[in-house]
């Protein structure tokens, strides 16, 4: 079954104590995780470890342009190891360590290849602790139980630098730390249903694009690597946050409350490859367009349960909370979901890959998702279409693999000790179902595409002006424009006076907020 992959980003510069905070981390992520830049190791990893949660700490001893120490990063291994040394109780306790901060964020600044060469080192310095601790006890389980984290740092480019720099980077993490921001696109409109065109950075799964680009050789001899886990430290659905580059409105705190329900169950739950997911932000005068707890929030016990819940949660936090509970029931309702993992797993594993193929073409499917029952193990295929699931316990297993557009395809596999299992996919195209659409339409000209040549090609429909609505793949339209609400139908070919496709349709941009309408699309 799958584990709680529920967390939160507390940061508690600004927000409340970091004692209050964590327990309404725990009150809403249950046994899950939660994630903090600390320079406190001790009280702060000693809540955590008495709240059920795993903590996740951003290791970073400075910013603002600074050159990041590897050093700083083994001594916080050695604060943690020595707090599991004087309170054994915990020495089994898994944490993870994320090495720095977006090094493209001029506040947090490395170079890529700067930081290529401290990822190697942190990472090493980091394993060097553990293993010596391990060896100087014997006995009480340190090891495998430091985790470290790539940066949050988003952006293929970015990561090309660094790999080009030093390919052997690629090898010196345990985890792929990520911050996918989506801003105003909905989860549903995501890199894995392959309906992204335009920004695809804006997407709560833009970490697809980087982990391709760990997969894809670099140096000589070449180095590549795939099937690591992948934990969103940081992401966000708030109030009223970014801009849509395809034609999404900004979102109040409700839609971020659904939108967050959504990305939580119905994506992020069922992609395997992610542990993890901590909303940023939990409580904040800073960032308060991000809190999913209203600045100087009160707390109150309500249950008994010896765990502070806010008295002042915005919509985000009570939905992600009942959620939470509802995985945890049993079916049909429910999907049991299992507490997250505390301490590392010590039995025999071996090793799922295989290549996943569109059976009429032989053409690879990149990023289609492979999964176990109940989503507990599994991963993505990459731009080859190969995938690979690390560290499987020994036993049989049904797979499955999950495409938009696509029959889901199964087998039986059975995972032997230390041996690679190879479970190819050849997947049957169904293709897509478009469930909705919106266009502001020329405003009086404003647009500046009169004449225009835009194109659907894979849904074989094309339209030469911005008035032929019917799927619309891209078109920039109006900039600041609000309080607008648009009745269109869709139509069939390239004729706009064809049979209508289902009903007439409505898209509004709300008022009082401003923005780019353009067209978009979004996939059953």
């Amino acid at each position: 079954m799958r584990r709680n992959i529920f967390g939160m980003h507390n940061l508690k510069d600004g927000g409340p104590a970091f004692d209050v905070g964590m327990e309404w981390t725990k009150h809403m992520a249950g046994p899950g995780f939660v994630f903090d830049w600390v320079t406190d190791i001790n009280p702060w990893i000693e809540k955590a470890f008495q709240l059920g949660l795993i903590p996740c700490i951003r290791v970073q001893e400075c910013n603002g342009g600074c050159t990041p120490n590897p050093g700083y990063a083994g001594n916080v291994a050695w604060a943690v190891l020595n707090y599991k040394i004087a309170h054994p109780e915990y020495a089994e306790r898994i944490v993870y360590f994320q090495l720095w901060n977006e090094p493209s964020d001029p506040r947090d600044s490395v170079p890529p290849d700067v930081y290529a060469n401290y990822l190697i080192a942190a990472h090493n310095a980091v394993h060097q602790a553990e293993n010596d601790a391990a060896a100087a006890h014997p006995g009480l389980g340190l090891e495998g139980t430091l985790k470290t984290m790539t940066p949050g740092q988003n952006g293929p480019s970015w990561w090309t630098q660094a790999v080009t720099a030093n390919p052997n980077c690629k090898l010196a993490f345990d985890v792929w730390g990520t911050h996918p921001y989506p801003e105003a696109t909905p989860p549903h409109y995501n890199l894995h249903d392959g309906d992204i065109y335009i920004e695809t950075s804006k997407s709560i799964d833009s970490y697809l694009m980087d982990l391709d680009v760990i997969a894809s050789p670099h140096g000589n001899p070449p180095v590549s690597r795939r099937g690591f886990p992948v934990m969103i430290t940081e992401t966000a659905y708030g109030d009223h946050l970014g801009i849509s580059y395809e034609g999404w409105p900004k979102t109040n705190r409700q839609m971020a409350a659904d939108y967050n329900v959504d990305a939580f169950g119905e994506r992020w739950y069922k992609w395997p490859e992610i542990i993890a997911a901590h909303p940023f932000i939990l409580c904040n005068f800073s960032w308060e367009a991000f809190a999913f707890v209203q600045g100087g929030s009160g707390s109150v016990d309500s249950n008994g349960d010896g765990v502070d819940e806010p008295t002042a949660p915005y919509p985000q936090y009570t939905a992600v909370h009942d959620l939470r509970l509802s995985l945890e029931g049993a079916p049909p309702s429910g999907r049991s979901m299992a507490p997250a993992r505390l301490t590392p797993f010590r039995g025999s594993v071996g090793t799922i890959t295989g290549t996943i193929t569109r059976a009429d073409t032989s053409a690879v499917v990149p990023w289609a998702t492979v999964f176990t029952d109940g989503y507990e193990f599994g991963h993505v295929s990459m731009y080859d279409g190969v995938y690979e699931v690390h560290d499987v316990p020994i036993g049989t297993y049904t797979l499955s693999c999950s495409k938009n557009g696509y029959a889901t395809g199964s087998q039986q596999i059975t995972v032997s000790a230390n041996q690679t299992t190879t479970a190819n996919f050849a997947l049957t195209y169904i293709g897509k179902v478009s469930k909705g659409f919106y266009f502001v339409d020329t405003f009086n000209g404003d647009c500046g595409c009169s004449g225009c040549s835009l194109s659907a090609t894979y849904l074989g429909q094309s339209f030469t002006t911005p008035s032929d609505v019917y799927f619309i793949k891209y078109a920039a339209c109006k900039p600041n424009a609000d309080n607008v609400t648009i009745r269109f139908s869709i139509r069939q070919g390239n004729d706009p006076n064809g049979p209508q496709i289902g009903p007439y349709m409505t898209a509004t941009l709300e008022p009082g907020v401003g923005g780019n309408m353009i067209g978009g699309e979004w996939p059953d």
